[in-house]
Order: structure tokens, then sequence, then C-alpha cells
């Protein structure tokens, strides 16, 4: 007797929308005409300062002043001033009204000879921290110094007796600096969580529309009610793709104000207020969260059997690829790198998302004993197969771009933080490609010939693997300053700076 649940049934070819694909292009367009209407196409940088890195003065500065690339937000800044005595009081930060890229505070605490450093930390229109120090030293005599300077240490103590603070220093407290930097491994276990949503959502949709409407339209055999089965499988795991997001979402604003920690004078609130309405991190975040309500709405429907819920999950995945390039490298580039970003994140997403949603949703009630079911799967591999190639392709074209456009040289492979990581996640990746290449030519002929599934479950595990570690990587990437641009922040004022950082909080690299 033949199983019920194996009886064939033809299924009649089905066309996708012509209109979903140009909506899905017009909502790419208009998100990117919308969303970066004013963008700095580059990082904040630091240009200048006085008093200047490396500065001895005769006179006592009145005031810090520091010139930037791009308008500062006060808000989304922080200056500190550290001297022989601890750490010296300062005005509140301010901008000029004629010239809102320059940051001005008033130096309150007198001060005493000896060396200085200013700590600061400003915030791009992308969201990314940018911090620094700029010694400088103070002369003995100088005009305007403080009667009271720092008592020596006390030789009858071993030169271990405690300084005596000069009037209006305060102490620096144990770990009062920025406590977070966007490479802290709690801030890239967050970036993992959000790309691995996106890259679930993308391939949820992409196998349910993409990949089986590919099986529909040449026509294959496949066991009856199949084709309904996996796509609310699909749908199922992509809206635990976007409660990931929905969970990540809060962590993400959380850990962005953890690196802004001590700007906006400890207003947390308004710190708030200004990286979600002032910046295009912030927009890029509100468009995360309208694409996750979308998400969830769209599979919501899409598992009840409604076709309508489909498109409305496309939109989002379009809108979520678009959200990692307006926090990070990209959007300081150029418009083609956002562009290229996105095409990046959905070619992952129809890559290894794709691949991910079809091992845990379509193929394991395919893989059972029955010949029929094992011969959908053959089918199903076979039609994500030149998918798989597409997006793969596009992934690896995108990727070069990237790091063309971000290393100088081909040195800087090997000569740079960014370089170094870049090389680990090539690696990686190649043996992604390898496992997918084995699926295409190994493990799906095998299981068509023979219906041994074994090598196909080997290799996938391994591809996911792989793809998982792959996005760990990125995560990590993703805050190290790219050679070019660390070299922008190498020199101020004509003297090094030390300690110049740039964070890239939420952004998919090559």
């Amino acid at each position: 007797m033949t199983d019920p649940g194996d009886s064939l049934a033809r299924i009649e070819p089905t066309r996708q929308p012509m209109f979903l694909r140009r909506l899905l292009l017009l909502v790419a367009i208009v998100l990117t005409h919308a969303l970066l209407p004013e963008v700095a196409w580059a990082h904040q940088e630091l240009l200048g300062s006085t008093p200047a890195s490396g500065d001895s003065l005769s006179t006592v500065p009145q005031e810090i002043r520091l010139s930037f690339s791009q308008a500062v937000e006060p808000s989304l800044a922080a200056l500190r001033l550290i001297g022989p005595a601890g750490e010296v009081r300062l005005g509140d930060l301010s901008v000029p009204a004629d010239s809102a890229t320059v940051l001005t505070a008033t130096i309150v605490g007198p001060l005493v000879p000896g060396d200085y450093t200013i700590e600061w930390l400003a915030t791009g229109d992308d969201g990314h921290s940018v911090r620094g120090e700029i010694p400088f030293h103070l002369r003995e005599g100088a005009a305007g110094l403080a009667v009271s300077r720092p008592t020596a240490p006390d030789a009858t103590l071993g030169g271990n007796a405690e300084r005596e603070p000069a009037t209006g220093a305060q102490e620096v407290p144990a770990g009062s600096t920025f406590t977070l930097t966007p490479g802290h491994p709690l801030y890239v276990a967050v970036r993992w969580l959000n790309f691995a949503g996106i890259v679930i959502v993308i391939g949820a949709v992409v196998l349910a529309t993409v990949v089986l409407g590919r099986m529909q339209r040449r026509d294959a055999v496949t066991p009856e009610g199949m084709i309904p089965q996996v796509r609310q499988r699909a749908a199922a795991v992509g809206f635990a793709g976007a409660v990931c997001l929905l969970i990540a979402l809060p962590l993400r604003l959380f850990a962005q104000l953890a690196t802004l920690e001590g700007a906006g004078g400890g207003s947390r609130g308004e710190v708030v207020a200004s990286i979600l309405s002032r910046s295009t991190w912030g927009r890029g975040w509100w468009l995360q969260a309208v694409a996750v309500a979308l998400a969830l709405v769209g599979f919501s429907l899409a598992r009840r059997g409604r076709s309508s819920g489909w498109g409305i999950a496309a939109l989002a995945a379009v809108a979520l690829a678009v959200t990692p390039a307006l926090s990070g490298h990209a959007v300081a580039a150029s418009p083609l790198a956002v562009v290229s970003d996105t095409v990046h994140v959905l070619s992952a997403g129809g890559w290894v998302g794709t691949v991910f949603v079809m091992t845990v949703a379509a193929l394991p009630p395919l893989l059972g004993s029955a010949t029929t079911r094992r011969a959908a799967a053959g089918g199903l591999l076979a039609a994500f197969s030149p998918v798989a190639l597409s997006f793969a392709a596009a992934l690896a074209l995108t990727g070069v771009y990237a790091a063309v456009l971000h290393l100088p040289d081909p040195s800087s492979l090997w000569a740079s933080s960014y370089g170094r990581t870049l090389l680990i996640k090539l690696v990686a990746l190649a043996f992604v490609f390898a496992a997918g290449f084995y699926n295409w030519r190994r493990a799906r002929p095998v299981l068509e010939q023979r219906g041994d599934s074994r090598p196909l479950r080997r290799s996938a595990a391994i591809e996911l693997t792989f793809g998982a570690l792959v996005l760990a990587i990125t995560a990590a990437l993703v805050a190290t300053p790219p050679p070019a641009e660390h070299a922008a922040h190498a020199s101020v004022g004509g003297a090094p700076a030390a300690d110049v950082s740039v964070g890239s909080p939420d952004v998919a690299t090559p």
C-alpha cells in the first residue's frame, strides 16, 4: 500500500508576480533617499585641538576647543581633563553659534604645572563613537598657574604617600572611563544575534518564494501537500528569526549607549533622544523596528496560509538588509557602498540563511524512508543550487568591492588588524563555499541515486557551523577601524594622537 502522505501530485507552475519584484526595488530606492538625505559620507574625525597634541604651554589655557570634520552633538560627546593631581573640573560642553563642528568646554578648576591629557569622545552621524587622547604639558612658571601644587611624596613613607590634590581638582574614580567599546565580547554577541536574525528572515523568504517558486516552475513531482507544508514551516523559522531581532533591538540600543558612557554630561535621556532622532544610526534603528514588526505580521499570516504574508515578509527582509549599512563603514563611505552592503547582506541571507531554514524546516520531513520524499528533497536541492550559486557570486563580488574600498593596499591584509581579521573571515568563508560545493556535486547526487542522506546531513552541518562562525567574525570585524580610516586619525594637529579608536557598532562587512 502507498502511504497517503507520499501520494504524488503534479504542482501547476506559478509565476512570481512581477509587481512584487518591482515593489521591492522601489522600496529599496525610497528607503535610500528617505533615510540618507543629509548623510556626511565619512566617519567623524578630529581635525585639530586647542591645546594641540604635544603642546608645551607657557600660559594656562582657559578652555578646551576641538574641531571635527562633521557637526558635533554635545549630548553625544564627552571631555575629561586629567592632570598631575587628578581630574580637573570642566564647564558644560557647547558648540559655538558660528561653527557646528567645534566642541568647547571652559576649564573651571585651576591648573598646576605638569603633564595633562584631554580624553575626548564624539559621535558621528552614523552613530560611530570616536575617542582619543590629547597630551600637553604646562610649564613651571606659566602665566595663570594656581598657587597650590601637588605635594611631593613623603620620603618617610617610602614615597607611597598620596598627593594632595590641587584646589578644584577631582580624583579620577576607578573605572569611570568609557567602559564598553564596540569590540567588547558582549557587543560582539549582540551584533551576532542581530546578524543571525536578519539572515534567518531573509533565508525564510528566499526559500518560500524563490526556491519553492522555482521548484514549481520546473513542474516538479512532489508529495501531495509538500509545498504548503514547507512554506508553513519556513514561516515558523522566519518568525523565530524576527523574534531574535526583536530581542536584539533593545540590546543594540543599550550597547550603543554603553559605548557613549560619559557623553551628554551623564544625562542618559538626552543621549537616547539624540542618538535615536539626530543620527543615521537612529534612523536605521527605527527602520529595523518597523521591519521587525512587519516581519512578525507577515510570517504570522504566512503560517496561516495567507499568501499576502509572504509579500509583507519580503518587504521586511529588504528593509532589514538595508539596516546594517546605516550604522557602519558603508554609510561613512558612499551611496554605492550602502547599496553594495545591502546586496551583501541579502546574498548572505539568500545563501547561508536559506541553507539554515532548509536544514531545520524543509529537509527533515523529506529525508525519511519514503522514496518519493527523498526524491522531492533532491528536487528541492536542485532548485536551490543555482539560487545558492547566484547569491554566493554576489556575496563574493560585494565583498571584494568592500575590501578594495577599506584596504588602501594589499599589504593591509596582513599589516593591519582589520586586514588580519578579514583574512580569518575569508578562511572560514572558504569552508562554507567548500561545503556548499560538496553538497552540489556529491551529497545531492548520492541522495538522489542511493537514497543516502548522511553525506548531506554532515556537509550541511559543516556549512552552517562555519556560516555561524563567519557571522561571529563579522560581528568582531565591524568594530575594527579600516586601515585607511585609522590612518586618518593617526595624527591631529601635526602631532600623534594616542589611543584613537573608531567604533563601528552595527554593520555588515565583506
